[in-house]
């Protein structure tokens, strides 16, 4: 997490911080199986951790929420903190030559810290706040895993790989809509506020 310091004081985005948050939280989820009825049941620690999460963000947001008009508009402040996290971010991703599943590089591993490693959660891959980073540090890589591992290494920007197929459609149709609305809904300006 990015560290901005002003004045002598530590600032840090509430966009990324609403992002750890939301990876603590799903790393707790993850550690249960659902049971016959599809219910995962937290154990009394976890259930006060995740609800300590939520607190902690509620306080954070409490004028906002204050001000929403409705659920709606409360579920729209908190997505603009989602693109607040993704906005100027990179990974590097690739596909896995046996699997064919798109990776995406986590971190450094090993006694000496030269293994790559990857994942198949882009929510635990490595974040650049640049593209010159993020480039400089795909060439290292390409140095370091054997040609056939990972295929198609790049860089990719981050909301590319959160983008859901219906933000997609809209950001494709703002790019290539006719000047001329038709009443059809295509050519909506892609908006993610």
């Amino acid at each position: 997490m990015k560290k901005t310091i002003i004045n002598g004081k530590q600032y840090i985005a509430l966009g990324e911080f609403d992002h750890l948050r939301r990876n603590l939280v799903r790393d707790i989820y993850e550690r249960y199986e659902k049971d016959e009825n599809g219910q995962i049941h937290l154990s009394p620690e976890d259930m006060g951790r995740v609800d300590a999460y939520a607190h902690i963000m509620t306080a954070i947001c409490e004028e906002e929420i204050r001000a929403a008009d409705s659920p709606e508009d409360i579920k729209k402040r908190h997505e603009r903190l989602r693109y607040e996290w993704m906005e100027d971010k990179f990974l590097i991703v690739g596909k896995d030559a046996e699997q064919g599943d798109t990776v995406y590089f986590r971190k450094m591993c090993g006694e000496d810290g030269d293994t790559p490693t990857f994942t198949t959660m882009k929510r635990k891959a490595m974040e650049y706040d640049n593209h010159y980073h993020a480039t400089n540090f795909l060439t290292y890589l390409k140095n370091r895993i054997p040609d056939d591992s990972i295929l198609d290494l790049r860089v990719m920007p981050l909301y590319m790989a959160y983008m859901t197929e219906q933000e997609a459609k809209k950001l494709l149709d703002a790019i290539f809509r006719d000047d001329e609305d038709d009443g059809s809904g295509v050519g909506e300006t892609f908006n993610p506020d």
